[in-house]
């Protein structure tokens, strides 16, 4: 009988099996029933591992985008200013030409009413009056009551209709309201004359303080419409014509009993005051509470006493009213004419200071002077600085459609510009723009 092939298969034997598991006999093994080994189980899939993050090429990363961001904004700024130097823009910078002259106390000089000047500027200087009123308070003890009796006041604007000549108010002048009440002005009065003619008039004017004929409240009043003036009642023409108004309050006006400070309190508290409200009047003259130029220490101030007030705490409020009587100069007027009287030429240019701050005016003469009225006597002490005024649209005016070659040549033209330089885009333009709004003219300093 053949040999079965099969049958004479005998699978290796493996050194250790599985615990457990029982060993085949030889009999009835086959290819069907072989086990498979425990050592060829199935090797479980591993998980996929994320790629190694090397912090090399983070870096690396990195500096790639500050580098594209760097080159972009390189790109961009170039872009920029090529394209501003194809824009058309037209720059015209000036500095003006100046001059500075020392004053000591020996350099006099005269200012007149503007109601009463010549129309010569060479040869005087003329003003008008601009007012300023501050008030402010101060505490003092109180020392019983008293009677007290105060007159309101207030400031007026007072015009002139009637004549081209400048209309003259005596002193204690009275000014009537329409409900009757009386108040007069201490001081004589100037009013310029009008000007213009036909529908076309503009009254002269001035601001002066008035005060309540008689004490007592009935005279603090609101705004008045309009005061006429019963002195000139006799006149058919003047009286309609010769008028004021007031914009303000009359106030102040008080009789009765009010808390009583003692003199000597009442002085010191009254010192105090007076001291802030020279204090906030320079300061505001300086600042430019008035429009005009000013010398901030050429000036007339009157304290008025206002009724005091009391206090929760028992103490009294002393007020007061301070009225500061202005000179006001037209700025080109006196820097031409200070400059004429130092010998500087001008070349019939306008004139400006350029810092008043470094010049101080004092007063001569001043108990008798009614500002306004009379003439004004005055030293000047310091440095001016004479700035020569530029006529920038006239510049302008002058430069459009114009060649850029004849820039030098126009510019002479101007004896107040010290120099001048030009910026002309795009850089290959020649002629400057044809319309005058389209040149930039900037006014510098010099330091």
């Amino acid at each position: 009988m053949g040999r079965d092939y099969f049958q004479d298969i005998t699978p290796p034997q493996h050194a250790s099996s599985e615990e457990g598991s029982a060993p085949v006999s030889g009999e009835g093994r086959s290819i069907r029933n072989v086990s498979a080994s425990p050592n060829r189980t199935r090797t479980s899939r591993q998980p996929i591992q994320p790629p190694y993050d090397n912090p090399q090429r983070g870096q690396w990363r990195w500096k790639r985008l500050v580098l594209w961001t760097v080159t972009l904004a390189s790109l961009l700024a170039i872009v920029v200013i090529a394209s501003l130097a194809f824009i058309g823009t037209t720059t015209v910078e000036v500095e003006p030409r100046q001059h500075t002259v020392v004053f000591d106390e020996t350099a006099l000089f005269t200012a007149y009413p503007l109601a009463s000047a010549t129309n010569t500027p060479a040869s005087r200087i003329s003003y008008t009056i601009e007012t300023l009123t501050r008030e402010d308070s101060a505490k003092a003890s109180a020392s019983g009551t008293e009677q007290v009796e105060t007159q309101s006041s207030g400031q007026i604007t007072v015009y002139n209709e009637y004549s081209n000549e400048p209309v003259r108010l005596i002193k204690n002048t009275r000014f009537e309201t329409p409900s009757g009440l009386i108040y007069r002005a201490r001081d004589p009065i100037v009013i310029p004359g009008r000007t213009g003619a036909g529908s076309s008039i503009v009254p002269g004017s001035t601001v002066v303080t008035v005060y309540a004929d008689k004490a007592g409240e009935q005279y603090n009043t609101g705004p008045v419409s309009r005061f006429t003036l019963p002195g000139l009642e006799s006149s058919p023409d003047m009286f309609p014509a010769v008028y004021a108004i007031s914009s303000g309050s009359m106030s102040g006006g008080f009789k009765g009993e009010k808390p009583r400070v003692a003199e000597r309190d009442l002085e010191a508290a009254q010192a105090q005051i007076m001291s802030q409200l020279e204090a906030r009047i320079q300061s505001d003259l300086a600042g430019g509470a008035i429009d005009g130029f000013v010398f901030s220490n050429l000036s007339q101030v009157e304290y008025v006493p206002l009724p005091a007030e009391s206090n929760d705490d028992g103490s009294v409020l002393v007020r007061m009213r301070a009225v500061a009587k202005v000179p006001t100069f037209d700025e080109h007027a006196i820097a031409g004419y200070l400059a004429s009287m130092t010998s500087a030429s001008t070349d019939d240019v306008l004139l400006s200071i350029s810092d008043t701050s470094t010049m101080s005016a004092r007063l001569l003469a001043s108990d008798d002077i009614v500002f306004g009225v009379d003439p004004i006597d005055f030293a000047l002490s310091g440095n001016a600085t004479f700035v020569w005024d530029t006529d920038a649209p006239q510049l302008a005016s002058d430069l459009a459609g114009r060649d850029r070659d004849a820039f030098d040549a126009i510019v002479r033209n101007y004896p107040g510009v010290e120099r001048a330089s030009l910026r002309l885009r795009p850089f290959w333009a020649r002629t400057l723009p044809e319309d005058p709004e389209d040149i930039t003219v900037i006014v510098t300093q010099a330091e």
